[in-house]
């Protein structure tokens, strides 16, 4: 006899009906819980989808699109002509970790960099359209009374920027092409679409708007150095030539650098991506608070 009330228990024939409906409606449920599945757990159960994320490489390449810095050569200010086109290319090795509960990934990476531009500027138009100290004087003894600081102020109290009369072998003009090798670490947080490809498509998932930063150092060395002195910008037939010879020495320093872009992803573990950057330089023998903006575009394959 059976422990439970014949109230509850089902006729044979009825659980026979159940089962039928049941195995004949499982077909057209089955896709739409396989969708919500493949959404929420898309890298936990595609083993191809994990070439999303995980170690990669990549090899990029662009052109700055503008530079700006401060130019100070034997305590007198320059100005720094803009340049376009200026080379850039690097590579890249790293890896991406995805969180489980947000929509967002992580990278650390390192990055090689090679950089080219040409520096060039001429004096301040203040000083070379001022008096000159005599012949014979001692120029850092002369201060200009038109470049005068005012008593108490910040640039006052820097002997190291005290106006002075230029002499006729004061650079007037400075033009050097600068050469660069950098070696930096960078960390990137990027917008995780993947994971909900089976809701946007394939084509928007594989989109990954990112953005970043890193820190290094590297190589910087200048050729091709070529000074005018005012006496030959009065003459070109002077001899005189200038007291200075700017970016001469190549120097070994910091640097850091920021960026923004978006990649593109494909047949799993190829992309594309390109981004705007700025790039700042440490401080340099005759230059400070440099730095370019430019764009790069890049491949990446994820193994």
């Amino acid at each position: 006899m059976s422990p439970f009330p014949k109230s509850i228990l089902f006729p044979p024939a009825l659980a026979t009906t159940v089962l039928m409906a049941a195995l004949a409606f499982t077909p057209l449920f089955a896709p739409a819980g396989e969708i919500e599945l493949k959404s929420l757990n898309t890298v936990q159960n595609d083993p191809a989808a994990k070439r999303k994320y995980g170690p990669y490489a990549g090899a990029f390449g662009g052109a700055n699109s503008g530079q700006f810095g401060n130019v100070n050569i034997g305590g007198f200010n320059y100005s720094l002509n803009d340049r376009d086109n200026s080379a850039v290319f690097g590579f890249e090795v790293g890896k991406t970790w995805r969180s489980k509960k947000f929509p967002v990934a992580f990278s650390m990476e390192f990055e090689g960099s090679f950089m080219q531009t040409e520096l060039s500027g001429e004096l301040d138009p203040a000083v070379r359209a001022g008096p000159r100290a005599p012949a014979g004087s001692t120029p850092p003894l002369v201060v200009n009374p038109l470049l005068a600081p005012a008593p108490g102020s910040p640039e006052a109290k820097k002997a190291s920027q005290t106006p002075r009369l230029p002499t006729d072998s004061t650079v007037d003009a400075y033009t050097a092409d600068m050469n660069a090798v950098f070696f930096m670490v960078n960390g990137t947080l990027s917008l995780d679409l993947w994971r909900y490809r089976a809701r946007v498509g394939k084509f928007i998932g594989g989109l990954k708007p990112y953005i970043g930063g890193g820190f290094g150092g590297g190589q910087v060395w200048f050729r091709n150095s070529f000074t005018r002195s005012l006496a030959q910008a009065d003459d070109p037939a002077s001899t005189t030539l200038a007291d200075a010879t700017p970016f001469a020495i190549d120097e070994f320093i910091s640097a850091w650098q920021w960026y923004g872009g978006i990649e593109y992803c494909w047949q799993d573990k190829y992309s594309l991506f390109a981004e705007y950057r700025e790039f700042h330089f440490g401080e340099l023998a005759d230059m400070s608070d440099f730095y370019t903006k430019g764009y790069v575009i890049g491949f990446r394959y994820r193994y």
